[in-house]
């Protein structure tokens, strides 16, 4: 799931329990996991076109799919 909103709302209580977080820490996780999530599609996207595009010859390492 990439929508903060539905990831805050699905994980939120258990992200309070197990880590025993203050609420506006464990709001932060989820959005600053969407965020980094996000970031990975972004550079597998770029990196592949450019990849395919013949611009560069080094390949992303983070994934090697989109998910």
């Amino acid at each position: 799931m990439s929508n903060k909103v539905g990831l805050q709302e699905g994980s939120f209580r258990d992200i309070r329990h197990r880590f025993d977080l203050p609420a506006q820490m464990a709001c932060s996780v989820s959005r600053q996991v969407d965020t980094t999530y996000k970031t990975l599609v972004y550079n597998v996207k770029t990196t592949a076109a450019a990849w395919a595009a013949g611009h560069t010859k080094k390949r992303y390492n983070g994934l090697d799919q989109t998910p």
